[in-house]
């Protein structure tokens, strides 16, 4: 064979090996192409999930937050309203005529009188608030006035051990557990 076509020869197979190498490579970085493209839709899918389900956590976290804070809001105003009541009973109580308040100072002086009696059976003190010592005939215990005592009485013993404190204030503390459901209900239904 003359050397030309050998070169000639040798020069085609090489330009088919080239384009052979070249059409694999082609194929390669196709199919490589196709596989990055489909991890990245993967990863892009995987991303948007992830993306809202954290969404989804952060709008129901400030959901139940302002679910939470509308609740308390509500049960604020509840309590204001059962406070509200509570505070105009005692103004009502502090309305009463001269005659109907002095009677009730009078059954809430021999209540408290009747739970030291009991106790002690020694000549008691009883507080009353300055404005009321008129309104009590006490003509059994040493009746001594105290700014602090409102609404009722205290008394005690003489040695101050035995207490009973009989005010419309102590009351309404004392009976508060019962009385907050029951206003609840009467104005929330």
């Amino acid at each position: 064979m003359p050397k030309d076509s050998l070169l000639q020869v040798l020069e085609e197979d090489a330009r088919a090996q080239c384009a052979m190498i070249t059409a694999e490579a082609e194929a390669e970085a196709e199919r490589v192409i196709a596989s990055a493209a489909k991890k990245a839709e993967e990863t892009r899918r995987a991303r948007i999930a992830d993306l809202e389900r954290t969404l989804d956590r952060q709008r129901t976290s400030a959901l139940n937050a302002a679910r939470t804070r509308a609740n308390s809001a509500r049960l604020k105003v509840r309590h204001d309203l059962i406070e509200e009541v509570l505070g105009a009973a005692v103004e009502r109580f502090r309305k009463l005529p001269r005659k109907e308040y002095a009677a009730l100072l009078k059954r809430l002086y021999h209540e408290a009188l009747d739970e030291v009696h009991h106790r002690g059976g020694v000549r008691p003190v009883v507080y009353v608030n300055p404005a009321d010592a008129g309104l009590l005939d006490a003509e059994d215990a040493d009746v001594k006035t105290d700014e602090c005592v409102s609404l009722g009485v205290v008394v005690t013993d003489p040695a101050g051990r035995l207490r009973s404190e009989n005010t419309l204030g102590g009351r309404l503390e004392r009976a508060r557990k019962d009385l907050v459901p029951l206003i609840d209900s009467i104005l929330f239904g």
